[in-house]
């Protein structure tokens, strides 16, 4: 399974660049389950739409994974445009607060086949073990997504009660 996340960049003309950390955490526990993966950093790297479009024409995978604050929708939005038209057997999952606060107009006004709601560390990987496996994401905790044009929520996802439980992130992800 390819699996490829997408940091967008919310603010292109800033100055200064923050590392995501709430994405640090999510590919580290990805990476931890054994999961491989690629990132296209938009915001390092300063790449437009139209240069997010030329760098998955490169290689084409089965997961794109991506997410930001809510007031970032209109990237989520376009950037699943671009992944469903140059791949639309793809599965794409967003998160953060613009899949957990909004998870029905994601879910009908883009092209995201998944909204995880909340803490992502451990729903992603649970999400990836059960499209890998073949087994149902109906059974996989936090997360809504369409079925034959109805949204479906599962159950919600605890919370995690024990922080140092999750470590720290891997920064050797990322191109610094």
């Amino acid at each position: 399974m390819k699996i490829l996340f997408i940091n967008p960049s919310l603010r292109p003309d800033a100055k200064r660049r923050l590392l995501p950390v709430g994405l640090a955490y999510v590919m580290t526990a990805v990476k931890r389950a054994g999961f491989e993966f690629d990132l296209i950093d938009m915001d390092i790297n300063k790449l437009s739409m139209q240069n997010l479009e030329r760098e998955l024409n490169d290689k084409i995978y089965d997961i794109y994974a991506l997410g930001c604050i809510v007031t970032g929708f209109r990237l989520v939005k376009e950037s699943a445009e671009i992944i469903k038209k140059i791949n639309p057997e793809s599965i794409i999952v967003s998160g953060n607060s613009v899949a957990t606060s909004i998870p029905e107009i994601i879910l009908n006004h883009t092209k995201v086949d998944v909204a995880i709601m909340g803490e992502g560390d451990i729903t992603i990987v649970d999400l990836l073990r059960a499209i890998d496996s073949g087994g149902s994401i109906s059974d996989v905790n936090g997360i809504a997504f369409k079925d034959n044009g109805r949204i479906n929520y599962t159950s919600n996802r605890d919370v995690v009660s024990e922080l140092d439980t999750l470590g720290f992130p891997d920064w050797d992800i990322f191109d610094l």
